[in-house]
């Protein structure tokens, strides 16, 4: 308590330089009023508030409790190492008022003295606060976790579906040229003077997984073939060769037949790709014209920052399947990370069964698109999370026999050795039932669907 005299005694001096009335009314001041009332009005002088006497205090109210605005879901729920560090940061701030008898920072200022009272930055206070008002206004489920991992973004190795189609030719243009294996130094320098990439030799590495490419390292492979520096080869992945070389074969077999072929592809645009129709656009611009009647539902809340379109597509060598445009909205739900996939799926079968097949030639191939989210198993394949009786059911209904007695583990490893060959799509079975075979592009190579080629030159809708 000596420093608080020493603190009062330096107020006095410097209130007498201006009024050395007010000196007098701060020490008639009663201590248990400074213990009892809220000091609203306050002088600051040396970083101690003062309260002025000439304004009467109200008292606390007694029947009133606090009740805090967001309480733990759980009675028993555990705090990290962080939240309590900040509770007791806040005892600690407690405490040191009640020892002063006063408040250290003025009342008025909420957001210094939580902001000292946890023991957090500023910034981290604002954006708290924000989010608290969010949760208020059923804009958000609740605060999200502390420890929360984000994704960082690698803008290097990030290529559009253009410039990755671009990188793809050019890797297997210098592999069909070459004399020499083709390694990543080479590739790099490619790429550099190309002007298709931006990276370093290590991005390089990366940059080839994403296009489906594997780097081999060699030892005597330079020596065997008589060259200089060739320690690592660039090479395709076999599962892309191989699903690769399928879809060809199958292509060139059904074409041989005479069956027509059917391309369908899928593609998302997000709002900002999407323009009104009284928008100025540049001259040479690829423009896809979509008409309302085109919308599966009113395109409402053009402007919603969250707005996605999903894009379904078919033709052939004759041109356009009639009624085979599709398009549709997708709104992110509230506390959800993702788009409402099931609702696309449901969508995406009522296309196939009443716009595509009704529409097309009999016996045509139809080429789907390798997108994974409308890949729905007619029979799902259990799990080792599922139960042993999902399990015995599944392998009864394929003919797979099994031993009554099996343990768990067994029959999992039954339906792993079979799932392949007794696993179908439900998309397959609908067009099959139709006389209508069906083929898949291989992922990572689009511009083996025309139809994707076709709705990425045309990037731009414009609603009419």
């Amino acid at each position: 308590m000596s420093w608080i005299k020493q603190e009062l005694e330096e107020i006095k001096q410097e209130l007498e330089e201006i009024d050395p009335l007010k000196v007098e009314e701060v020490d008639t001041v009663p201590t248990t009023q400074l213990t009892t009332c809220i000091p609203v009005p306050v002088s600051i002088t040396h970083g101690i508030f003062v309260p002025s006497p000439n304004v009467a205090l109200p008292p606390i109210p007694k029947n009133e409790v606090y009740q805090p605005p967001f309480p733990l879901k759980r009675k028993k729920e555990y705090l990290d190492r962080q939240s309590r560090t900040v509770i007791a940061n806040v005892k600690s701030y407690m405490e040191m008022e009640k020892k002063a008898k006063t408040f250290l920072i003025e009342p008025s200022n909420s957001q210094a003295r939580t902001m000292t009272a946890c023991g957090v930055s500023r910034r981290t206070v604002i954006r708290i606060s924000r989010e608290s008002k969010q949760i208020q206004n059923n804009l958000k489920d609740g605060f999200h976790r502390a420890y929360r991992k984000k994704n960082k973004v690698a803008h290097k190795t990030s290529l559009d579906v253009n410039d990755a189609e671009a990188c793809r030719t050019l890797i297997f243009k210098s592999i069909m040229e070459s004399d020499r294996p083709v390694d990543c130094v080479m590739m790099h320098k490619k790429l550099v003077h190309a002007k298709l990439f931006t990276g370093c030799l290590g991005s390089v590495r990366r940059l080839m997984e994403k296009l489906g490419f594997q780097v081999k390292r060699t030892r005597n492979f330079a020596k065997a073939l008589q060259t200089k520096g060739a320690r690592s080869m660039v090479m395709e992945k076999h599962e892309s060769q191989y699903k690769k070389f399928v879809y060809l074969r199958d292509l060139k077999k059904y074409q041989a037949e005479g069956r027509p072929v059917i391309f369908t592809a899928i593609t998302t645009l997000a709002r900002a790709q999407c323009k009104a129709g009284n928008d100025q656009l540049r001259k040479g611009t690829k423009i896809l014209k979509v008409t309302r009647g085109m919308f599966a539902d009113e395109p409402e809340e053009l402007s919603h920052e969250q707005w996605r379109a999903v894009l379904l597509s078919a033709g052939g060598k004759s041109g356009f399947v009639t009624s085979g445009f599709l398009i549709w909205r997708c709104i992110k739900k509230l506390g959800s990370n993702s788009y409402d996939e099931n609702a696309n799926y449901k969508k995406y079968v009522t296309w196939v069964k009443d716009n595509l097949i009704p529409n097309i030639p009999d016996g045509a191939a139809v080429v789907l698109d390798h997108e994974t989210i409308y890949d729905r198993y007619e029979d799902p394949v259990p799990t080792h999370t599922s139960d042993k009786e999902d399990m015995k059911a599944w392998l009864e209904r394929k003919g797979i026999q099994f031993q009554p007695d099996a343990a768990k583990v067994e029959l999992f490893e039954l339906i792993r050795q079979n799932r392949r060959n007794h696993s179908k799509f439900e998309i397959d079975s609908i067009l099959e039932k139709t006389g209508h075979p069906v083929l898949r592009t291989p992922p990572n190579y689009t511009e083996l669907n025309p139809m994707m080629v076709m709705l990425k030159v045309s990037n731009v809708i414009i609603f009419r």
